[in-house]
């Protein structure tokens, strides 16, 4: 797979992930690994040439959201265009977004991206409540504030 930047650099293995399962099995036997959403780090940080990317698009999904508050519990694959499409005509939109929309929500934090607005918005961890990480020796950590 290459970077959105189409990097002349030859990247490592990838592997689709479909299950938390699935992915402890990965970091069971390999060297390295990077999560890869879709790809669209500028640079090369969304590959690795000497390990694993574990594709996470897969993992796409809504799991809750409150009307009330607006709070969103979806899985790290989702795009933000997904999101956009499925909550804009409900009165919802997120408050920050980048020039391209084809980023995923684990890539919008890992990144901390931001949008036209920072200097009134702030950056997308501005607006993250907390989230599930899943570390390379299979323990789930939650993080929040």
């Amino acid at each position: 797979m290459k970077s959105w930047g189409l990097l002349p650099a030859e990247t490592g293995e990838a592997v689709s992930a479909r299950s938390i399962e699935s992915i402890s099995e990965v970091l069971s036997h390999s060297r390295t690994f990077i999560s890869r959403g879709l790809g669209r780090s500028y640079g090369d940080e969304c590959t690795n040439v000497e390990g694993l990317e574990i594709d996470l698009s897969d993992f796409n999904h809504y799991i809750d959201f409150d009307e009330k508050t607006g709070i969103l519990i979806a899985e790290s694959g989702l795009s933000l265009r997904d999101i956009q499409r499925h909550f804009v005509p409900r009165g919802w939109a997120l408050k920050v977004t980048p020039g391209t929309q084809f980023v995923t929500l684990g890539g919008a934090v890992a990144n901390d991206i931001h949008g036209k607005s920072h200097h009134v918005d702030g950056t997308f961890s501005h607006h993250v409540v907390g989230f599930s990480l899943l570390r390379s020796n299979g323990r789930i950590i939650e993080c929040s504030a």
